[in-house]
C-alpha cells in the first residue's frame, strides 16, 4: 500500500538519552501529523548510526522508497537527524528527496518551511551548525583521551581506552601478565580471552602492556609472543 507520509527517527551507537531516543522520536513526529491533519498511512523508518556516517542502510532504503514515490511528505524530528556530515551530505539527501516529490518537514524547527524561497540558505546554516556541533563532540572525546592518558602515565599506569578495558586492568593488574604467559604457551587469542574473561581485543592489549611493561617493542597482534594467529 501507498503511504502517504514518512517517518525517520534517527540515534547514534552512543546511548542516547529517553527524551530523544528512537521512540520518542517517532511519538513527537506521529503528533505532528495528526495536529497538521496528515492523514494517510504512515511508513516508519527507524535507524540507529551516526549521522556522519553516509553508508547508513535505512538511510538508503528511505532514498529508495521516496524514489519509488511510496511517500509524499517526511517528518523528522530534526533536520540533523538526516545528516551530520556537513552542508554537501545535507544538501544532497534533501534535494535527493526533493528530487523525488517529497516535502521534508521538522518537527522541532517550526521556522523550515520547505516551500519558502529562504529554505536553501536556512538549511546551509544548519548544515554547518549540526557539523561544527559534530566537530566538537570529537574534540571533546579526543581531549578526554588525552587527559587520561596523561593522568595514566603521572601514575606509572598502562592506559587502554575504553571503560570496561581500564577497568580490568586497573582492577587486576595481574592480567597483562597471565596474558602474556597463556600466549607464550601456545594458547589462541580466543583461549587466552575466555580463560582471564575479557574478549579477543581486550587480550591483545593486554599482551602489549605485557611487552611494554618490559621495554619490548610492540608486535602484529597475529605473530605476538610467537603464539599461533587464532
Amino acid at each position: 500500500m501507498k503511504a502517504a507520509n514518512a517517518i525517520y527517527s534517527r540515534v547514534s551507537t552512543r546511548k542516547q538519552d529517553q527524551e530523544h531516543g528512537l521512540a520518542a522520536q517517532v511519538h513527537a513526529c506521529k503528533r505532528f501529523l495528526e495536529d497538521r491533519k496528515m492523514t494517510g498511512p504512515v511508513r516508519i523508518f527507524r535507524e540507529q548510526a551516526s549521522g556522519r556516517r553516509d553508508d547508513r542502510a535505512v538511510l538508503k532504503e528511505l532514498l529508495h522508497e521516496a524514489a519509488m514515490h511510496r511517500f509524499t511528505a517526511l517528518v523528522v524530528f530534526r533536520l540533523d537527524r538526516l545528516s551530520r556530515s556537513g552542508i554537501p551530505e545535507m544538501f544532497r539527501v534533501l534535494k535527493a528527496l526533493q528530487g523525488s516529490g517529497v516535502r521534508v518537514y521538522s518537527v522541532s524547527e517550526s521556522w523550515w518551511d520547505p516551500d519558502a524561497p529562504t529554505a536553501e540558505l536556512i538549511l546551509a546554516v544548519l548544515a554547518w551548525a549540526a557539523a561544527f556541533e559534530s566537530r566538537s563532540i570529537g574534540e571533546r572525546v579526543a581531549s578526554g583521551i588525552a587527559s587520561r592518558r596523561a593522568e595514566a602515565e603521572k601514575r606509572g599506569r598502562p592506559f587502554v581506552w575504553g571503560r570496561a578495558h581500564t577497568s580490568k586492568v586497573t582492577n587486576h593488574p595481574e592480567l597483562p601478565e597471565r596474558a602474556a604467559q597463556l600466549r607464550k604457551d601456545g594458547r589462541s587469542w580466543t583461549e587466552i580471552a575466555k580463560a582471564l574473561g575479557v574478549g579477543r581485543t581486550t587480550a591483545r592489549r593486554l599482551c602489549q602492556i605485557s611487552r611494554a611493561k618490559r621495554g619490548l617493542p610492540s608486535r602484529k597482534a597475529g605473530g605476538a609472543l610467537g603464539g599461533p594467529s587464532e
